[in-house]
């Protein structure tokens, strides 16, 4: 037997373990004698967690599990079927879902262009409410909205308060799940709702007997001109369950864009 780092051979030959010995043993400290337990150390084949792995194995599976969800995910419609899973794989899920879901459909290139891209399509060809030409659409109204609204501030006598609004994305949808015009047979369009953009002028009346109302109704004519057009009289002659008070106008765009003028004491629009 060496007596440093020899090693012990039985009888039959074989090899056996190393032998240590004396102050060349890891036991010894040299010359501190404090001892190493050999026990607390772990052995290549022990169980003990290795951090180090632990997170090469983690990302691992991570990686595995995006594979995974990605190769499930081939076919757009697949994308929109599976939305929560898409969020952690890629900036790209959002729209790719809209794809699926057909929301780029006749989509202009510029928002300004969306009645005349959209006036043509019905409640089936739109996802749903929260579809983003819908949002695309009540935005660019509400963009020719504010300039007609300035446009009649700056001629209108101040003590009269307009206001306007484009109509929602909800209540457009809405409107084109309406039951089929009983005359045409034919389910709405964008173009069939005559209210996409509404305004509204609230008059503090002077004279009794709605007067001032159509005073500032013929202002408003002199202003928007010739294209506006009256839809109904209310003051004279009030709806079935008594609306009255208001001159009810359409002024249609160029391209088809319709907006209602309602115009009234400000008693009623409070």
């Amino acid at each position: 037997m060496d007596s440093v780092s020899g090693t012990n051979t039985s009888n039959s030959g074989q090899r056996s373990e190393p032998v240590w010995s004396g102050n060349n043993s890891p036991e010894s400290t040299h010359g501190n004698n404090q001892s190493t337990n050999f026990d607390s150390i772990a052995r290549p084949d022990n169980t003990q967690a290795n951090p180090r792995n632990d997170k090469a194995e983690n990302a691992g599976e991570a990686l595995t599990s995006t594979e995974h969800i990605a190769n499930q995910l081939t076919t757009a419609e697949a994308l929109a079927e599976q939305p929560t899973q898409l969020t952690n794989l890629s900036p790209l899920a959002g729209p790719a879902g809209m794809a699926a879901r057909r929301e780029f459909t006749h989509m202009p290139l510029t928002q300004s262009g969306a009645y005349e891209a959209y006036k043509g399509l019905g409640a089936d060809d739109f996802a749903g409410p929260s579809d983003i030409r819908l949002e695309q659409l009540s935005n660019s109204t509400e963009a020719v909205n504010n300039a007609m609204r300035g446009t009649l501030s700056e001629g209108l006598p101040t003590a009269d308060v307009v206001t306007g609004r484009s109509k929602s994305p909800t209540s457009t949808f809405g409107k084109l799940r309406e039951p089929f015009d009983p005359l045409t047979e034919t389910a709405p369009r964008i173009s069939d709702i005559k209210d996409l953009s509404g305004l509204r002028v609230s008059v503090s009346p002077i004279v009794p007997e709605f007067a001032d109302v159509y005073r500032t109704q013929s202002q408003v004519n002199d202003i928007l001109g010739p294209q506006l057009q009256l839809k109904q009289d209310y003051i004279a002659q009030p709806n079935s369950w008594g609306y009255t008070g208001r001159v009810h106008s359409t002024l249609a765009e160029a391209d088809g864009l319709t907006h209602e003028v309602q115009v009234g004491t400000k008693d009623i629009s409070d």
